[in-house]
């Protein structure tokens, strides 16, 4: 089976707190998932200094998905993201058109592994010395 992958970010104003950041994630989470998405990656970078204000903000809380779907989950995202007073900005980019489903979630479960090892050996070798 394939599908588009995408990679979408939002930036949610930072008086916002913190219950109300993962409540829109997992909002977002959702859509991708009912309109047939697959969730690859949440990244959750924080509050950042924006390089222009936005509605008066100087800061926001980034926050990164990447998944693979359709039009359809595109569009129901954005759509609830454009809802929602709490969202300054948002962007959805493709990445790729046509990508194995399969492959591509086995190959991110095998970074994520990756990444857990060498953290894991990191943080052995720092309580070691």
């Amino acid at each position: 089976m394939y599908a588009r992958e995408y990679e979408l970010t939002y930036i949610v104003r930072p008086d916002v707190s913190e219950e109300d950041v993962s409540s829109i994630q997992e909002r977002t989470e959702k859509v991708i998932a009912d309109r047939a998405g697959t969730l690859l990656k949440v990244d959750d970078w924080g509050v950042r200094k924006l390089a222009y204000d936005i509605q008066k903000f100087s800061k926001g809380h980034f926050v990164l998905l990447d998944f693979l779907g359709g039009a359809e989950a595109v569009d129901e995202a954005e759509r609830t993201l454009r809802l929602d007073d709490k969202i300054l900005r948002f962007l959805t980019v493709k990445l790729s058109d046509r990508v194995e489903v399969e492959a591509r979630v086995s190959e991110m479960e095998a970074l994520k592994l990756a990444e857990a090892e060498t953290s894991a050996a990191a943080a052995d070798g720092a309580a070691a010395s």
